[in-house]
């Protein structure tokens, strides 16, 4: 049975959502080797025009500086064939054996759909009857589904595609075909007919196989990587690592990275970053502004073929480390050993660190890299507790002394995104996740040891747009905290967690040199059930006291926030020293005997403070107008906002207070009065949120991700009343019969961990409908019952693909079980429309819970559903149905635009 090392949803992530990747490509293993690859990178064009009979022509061909995941290069074509008919492009390659290992795969962008991956395959023991010539037939694999969109291609289990091939050539009078030693020689792209011309740009052409005797091989290691030249002396970098501590220059160092999407650099380092991360090597302009704004750069290292042929880096070039970032990491450890080892002997820089991402295999990647970042597979949608213990299990897999960072999405990913826009029939897109979701995260971040933060961007923060200013004003509010506490976060340790007394608050203790910062946290609720994250602070205007254990009796206490440092009265009492903080949703306690500690704080204070308290007031006011604008619809919609709009007042009355304050340069009142606008903004969201529709348990709605998308959510629960169900079209979902499950297309993979068993069955115990329900279990084997394991998925079943229509409503809904808390991410459940972001993960029920998603079809394609088991447990799913409601999206959404102000 195929496996994979990946986890579930980041290979859905990686190779999009189609349904056929799903089924063939998501649990395929890697081999360790590629058996042929080409670049595109030019000059010489690739691509030939295969005559089949079809009038065709190649219209422009051409080599793009630009490629699928870097700036190496890609080829353009253009070419036009009559309309309902398809023409055909071919790319030699080395002759391939036909193995079941054999895979191709190849980054493809159009402006059309339907281009699809094919291969020729030669049967040098056959003969075509009609020319005598040896035979040759043609597998076609994956197809093309996101115009205007690099999207990798796959063609994988080609002995089963050649003998259905095989025997339809066999119909043919005359006809002898014999399928021994057949070998792949070409990559065809079959595209079809238009007189105008498809654009098809294609990259990155892999293939996984054996290689036949005397066939060219390129592969890793055919090239031995050339030595600097002679007369080049490797110049020792600045950047070193010292256990898991980043020094730069000899000073500690907390990366606060933003990927780069053309903004000018000193934009960016005005807004706190200090590292910007680039798809590629930077240029000389780029290295001598960030040499004049004091940035850093994170650069993706070139694949290993590239690596092979040129040198990379040079002094001066401010790289702080290169990221090496590849599926095929994941699945083979040695590609990942013997990439780092040729970016450290091409590297002109001795010594820089080297990054990786791993999502799965920690281990591994932690004996071949520098420093390891997390990157949460649903980070938009997790809550804060969850993400905690996500963060606390990662040095389990790490190599002791490895420092951590974390990757933060700050706006949702590419399918969540069209399913909002086409849900909500509106081209207009939050671009950003809610401010809120993404401060909680990183303040949690900040207490589990974490090293770096990289901050994920798909589009240029320096757009004028007012969805973008506030992403703006939100990051640099967050990079201006991790400045002020950064020498616990470039070295500290945590060395407890204390509860406050009134059990609301969780005070998390670092510890660095003679200093102590006390950071309190919300206390962990149990926030299994929820699917959609709003992380807010409890409300409190009275003191938070901790009881904190092993403070020396010498130690000065100080509270202090961004815009105020003041003294804080310690006592000792039985058991410890009593610290209270008088706002603990945005002070922090530091408690010290060091007065340079104290020093260094009230400079930055000093710095950053005015300039912090005018983002926050800002980014509140522009909060409110939201909010106002929001109220205004669900006012249109027929709910009664009375209450809105008296917070709204209330928050407009406290900003012009913040106004006057700030005139009168009283920075700390000002701070603190924005403490109470932030809190009372949040409980209006939930207040709004709740009053549209009580929260389920286990529900995807893409809708209800934002705030931004609250009238669109509520317009589409007032509207839920007229939706007509059509008939459940996914067979099989009642889990009765394993005959007619197979009939239909249900299809079971187990992944063979070691000390793992794990088993799919249809089970008799307590079904929630009928008499059977599916049933995936892992269990430890007896010899190793204490055995700890990963987040790979150990088991997972796949629907068959169930087709839908462009413009369609989706609903799909079951039942789920999960008895005792399986750790990790539990039970998965994914769809291919959605795909990880909009996934559930389901650690635990209480007895049968239901679960609900809502998709839209962007286009016509096929939706496939994935339940799939990590870690150690057992999950039950029954009666799971896909309808299709029947009302158009055009009269789904009724209109609640604002009129223009004038």
């Amino acid at each position: 049975m195929p496996h994979s090392r990946l986890s579930v949803a980041r290979q859905i992530g990686h190779f999009g959502v189609l349904a056929a990747a799903l089924s063939c490509l998501l649990f395929t293993r890697l081999p360790a080797q590629l058996a042929f690859e080409r670049n595109f990178n030019g000059p010489d064009t690739i691509w030939k025009l295969v005559d089949n009979g079809t009038p065709a022509t190649i219209l422009s061909q051409d080599s793009l500086a630009a490629g699928a995941r870097d700036q190496a290069g890609s080829e353009r074509i253009v070419a036009a064939a009559p309309a309902g008919e398809s023409l055909l492009l071919e790319a030699p390659i080395a002759r391939v054996a036909v193995l079941p290992e054999l895979q191709i795969r190849l980054w493809v962008k159009s402006d059309r759909p339907s281009v699809q991956l094919a291969a020729k395959v030669a049967l040098p023991r056959s003969s075509d009857p009609g020319s005598g010539l040896p035979a040759t037939a043609i597998v076609r694999g994956a197809t093309y589904t996101q115009p205007g969109h690099w999207q990798q291609l796959t063609l994988t289990d080609i002995p089963e595609l050649l003998a259905a091939r095989i025997r339809v050539m066999r119909t043919t009078p005359g006809a002898a075909i014999d399928a021994r030693q057949a070998f792949v020689n070409a990559v065809l792209l079959v595209i079809p007919g238009e007189p105008q011309g498809v654009e098809v740009l294609t990259d990155e052409l892999e293939v996984d196989g054996v290689l036949l005797a005397n066939a060219e091989q390129i592969q890793l290691t055919s090239h031995p990587a050339a030595a600097p030249p002679a007369a080049a002396v490797r110049e020792a970098t600045a950047v070193r690592l010292h256990g898991d501590l980043l020094l730069v220059d000899d000073r500690p160092f907390v990366p606060r990275v933003i990927e780069w999407q053309g903004e000018p650099l000193a934009f960016l380092a005005e807004r706190g970053f200090n590292a910007v991360k680039l798809p590629g090597r930077p240029t000389d302009e780029q290295i001598s502004e960030a040499q004049r704004h004091g940035l850093w750069f994170v650069c993706l290292a070139p694949r290993p073929q590239a690596l092979t042929r040129d040198a990379i880096g040079r002094s001066g070039d401010r790289i702080l480390a290169w990221l090496l970032d590849d599926e095929a990491i994941e699945a083979d450890p040695n590609y990942a050993y013997r990439w780092v080892e040729l970016v450290r002997q091409r590297d002109a820089v001795a010594g820089r660190p080297i990054l990786m991402a791993p999502d799965i295999d920690w281990t591994a990647a932690g004996k071949s890299a520098d420093i390891l970042a997390a990157r949460h597979p649903v980070l938009s949608r997790v809550s804060s507790a969850d993400f905690d213990r996500w963060l606390a299990d990662r040095p389990r897999w790490m190599r002791p002394g490895t420092p951590l960072w974390a990757t933060f999405a700050t706006q949702f990913g590419e399918a969540a995104q069209q399913q909002i826009a086409t849900l909500s029939a509106s081209a207009l897109v939050p671009p950003a996740i809610d401010a809120s979701q993404l401060d909680s995260l990183v303040r949690t971040a900040c207490t589990r040891s974490v090293r770096g933060f990289i901050f994920q961007s798909d589009s240029s923060l320096s757009e004028p747009d007012a969805a973008t200013r506030a992403r703006a004003a939100a990051l640099e509010l967050i990079n201006r905290r991790l400045q002020l506490i950064e020498p616990w976060l470039a070295g500290g340790k945590v060395i407890g967690r204390v509860a406050s007394s009134d059990g609301a608050w969780t005070g998390v203790v670092l510890h660095v040199d003679r200093a102590r910062l006390l950071v309190p946290l919300p206390a962990a609720a149990d926030e299994t059930a929820s699917q959609v994250s709003t992380p807010t602070a409890p409300r409190t205007t009275s003191d938070v006291m901790f009881l904190v254990p092993g403070i020396p009796e010498s130690s000065q206490g100080y509270a202090f926030s961004a815009a105020a440092l003041r003294t804080l009265p310690l006592q000792r009492v039985a058991g410890g020293t009593r610290v209270v903080l008088p706002s603990a949703a945005d002070a922090l306690a530091v408690i010290t005997e060091d007065p340079q500690v104290i020093n260094s704080l009230r400079q930055r204070i000093h710095r950053d403070g005015a300039q912090v308290v005018r983002l926050r007031r800002d980014l509140a006011a522009q909060r409110t107008t939201l909010m106002a604008n929001t109220a205004a619809r669900l006012t249109q919609l027929g709910h009664n906002n009375d209450a809105a709009a008296r917070g709204g007042a209330a928050v407009n009355a406290q900003l012009r207070q913040v106004d006057v304050l700030l005139a009168g340069g009283r920075l700390e009142p000002a701070f603190e009065l924005l403490s109470s606008v932030d809190s009372l903004l949040e409980q209006l969201a939930t207040d709004a949120r709740r009053s549209i529709a009580a929260p389920r348990a286990f529900e995807s709605n893409p809708l209800a991700l934002s705030y931004e998308q609250l009238a669109d959510y509520a317009a589409f629960q007032q509207s839920c009343d007229a939706f007509r169900s059509g008939d459940n079209v996914l067979y099989g979902g009642d889990f009765e019969d394993l005959g007619q499950m197979t009939q239909f297309g249900w299809r079971h993979f187990q992944n063979p961990l070691p000390g793992v068993q794990s088993l799919v069955e249809l089970s008799a115990t307590e079904p929630k409908h009928g008499r059977y329900c599916l049933r995936l279990q892992s269990t430890a084997t007896a010899t190793n019952p204490d055995l700890v394991v990963d987040e790979r998925a150990t088991v997972w079943v796949v629907s068959p693909p169930v087709p839908v229509v462009d413009g369609q409503l989706i609903e799909i809904s079951g039942w789920v079980r999960v008895d005792e808390r399986i750790d990790g991410q539990g039970l998965a459940i994914i769809d291919s429309l959605g795909g990880p972001e909009l996934s559930l993960a389901i650690g635990e029920t209480s007895d049968w819970q239901p679960f609900h998603m809502v998709r839209a079809a962007p286009e016509s394609t096929e939706l496939r559903l994935t339940f799939a088991l990590s870690g150690l447990g057992s999950a039950a799913i029954d009666a799971v149905m896909v309808r299709t409601l029947e009302q158009p999206i055009a009269r789904r959404l009724p209109s609640a635009t604002l009129p223009q102000s004038r």
